[in-house]
């Protein structure tokens, strides 16, 4: 089980990492335009929405193999199906977009 959780965290890390340092370039239209304080902003801001997404996704996949394990289906419960769908929106680099999209209809946003 160790080789799984070292592999999980590198993976997680590296797919982290590049939508930390590609997301300017995905999701700018004008990437020049940003100053380096953007930038930087931008990297952590989706560096750990990702990190969040699958840190989620191992909490769940933990939580299954203990259920599988001990056959006690009656404990997982409808936030672990919300946990699941933030860990598929953090893990495919949607996170950051999904939070100012819900931060702009709930009216936090401009």
């Amino acid at each position: 089980m160790l080789w799984f959780k070292i592999a999980y965290c590198v993976i997680a890390l590296c797919i982290s990492l590049f939508y930390g340092s590609f997301a300017v370039r995905i999701w700018i239209v004008n990437p020049k335009a940003l100053k380096f304080t953007q930038r930087i902003y931008q990297f952590i801001f989706n560096f750990l929405s990702g990190l969040f997404g699958f840190s989620i996704l191992y909490y769940l996949i933990y939580k299954i193999i203990v259920i599988l394990r001990t056959d006690d289906f009656k404990s997982m419960n409808l936030g672990d199906l919300v946990l699941l769908i933030i860990a598929i929106i953090g893990t495919t680099g949607q996170l950051p977009s999904a939070i100012v999209t819900f931060t702009k209809n709930v009216g936090f946003g401009k």
